[in-house]
């Protein structure tokens, strides 16, 4: 096991450009559980999480200069209305994936496909990745990496909830409650396809075809990316709702950098950030878009909707 363990280490050697800034952990059951530059990791991670406490700051000074919307309902009316909010998004989904229409089937069966493809070439691309190593980038994909993070993700959406909940603000507080809701089924998703594929990861170096069905553990949770997923699911709820070419040109290449940084970091082949990719950013259509969904389509009506007793369910044909 030792001699194991030291073989994996001298392999990786190259990854953070200096090897005194790799840290690798390991345990007696998994050998390589995974590595991380720890200087490099603490200072973004505390610049990511000040650049957002000084975000939601100017969005507190901006609001309070805002003329709101129904800023006269009470807090118990203004809860009720964003339940039932996403008790609708609810049916709309329900009733997408009951009729599933055939374009945006056809698209994500095509970006599935894609990922399949880019199997054959994820040996190559790891080989890319591992000779181009610098300290600068390390730094810059360890930040881009934590905009992948569902721990940071939950906090932007319940805070942004939180910010609009509280100055009765509709539009922070719907864009919270739809990044919440599209970053739950993009999760569950990415969570029950790594369960069933069980694909080792590149740390391994078990190679891109390596499969373990059915596995828990966390080397064996390669494909799909839930990082990636994550990022494209943000993404996507932010550019639809801001709708404006310029913010979308800036947010898109930061999601696509956490891609990169699952990569560079040796935590997935390409296949597993272009498929996870796919997910995040068509379950963040599919939410945004939810209230569209039923006259684009002309997809039959589920009804869910909250009662005394629990939650009913009808079905419209």
């Amino acid at each position: 096991m030792n001699e194991l363990r030291e073989s994996i280490l001298r392999s990786n050697m190259d990854i953070a450009g200096n090897p005194d800034n790799l840290k690798r952990e390991y345990d007696a059951n998994s050998g390589c559980r995974e590595f991380n530059m720890a200087k490099p990791l603490t200072l973004a991670s505390y610049s990511y999480l000040n650049g957002l406490v000084r975000s939601f700051l100017t969005i507190i000074f901006l609001i309070s200069f805002t003329d709101h919307t129904n800023a006269s309902d009470s807090y118990f009316q203004i809860l009720k209305n964003d339940i039932d909010s996403t008790m609708t998004d609810a049916s709309n989904f329900g009733s997408f994936i009951l009729n599933f229409p055939l374009n945006p089937g056809l698209k994500l069966a095509g970006a599935t496909a894609s990922s399949l493809i880019a199997m054959s070439a994820d040996e190559s691309v790891r080989d890319i990745f591992r000779r181009n190593h610098s300290q600068t980038a390390a730094n810059y994909l360890n930040f881009t990496n934590n905009f992948g993070e569902i721990k940071y993700s939950a906090i932007y959406s319940f805070a942004l909830y939180g910010t609009g909940f509280v100055f009765k603000y509709e539009p922070l507080r719907r864009i919270g409650r739809k990044t919440a809701e599209a970053l739950a089924l993009s999760g569950s998703t990415v969570m029950i396809l790594k369960f069933i594929m069980g694909r080792a990861r590149p740390f391994n170096n078990l190679g891109a075809f390596h499969y373990t069905p059915f596995n828990i553990k966390d080397q064996y949770e390669s494909y799909p990316s839930g990082h990636s997923a994550v990022a494209f699911t943000i993404a996507s709820v932010l550019s639809n709702e801001v709708n404006n070419i310029y913010f979308s040109a800036l947010i898109y290449p930061l999601a696509a950098s956490t891609m990169v940084s699952r990569m560079y970091k040796d935590y997935h082949w390409l296949s597993d950030v272009m498929l996870g990719a796919s997910i995040g950013y068509f379950y963040g259509w599919l939410i945004d878009n939810s209230s569209n969904l039923k006259t684009q389509y002309g997809i039959s009506n589920l009804n869910i909707n909250p009662t005394l007793n629990g939650i009913s369910l009808s079905y419209q044909f």
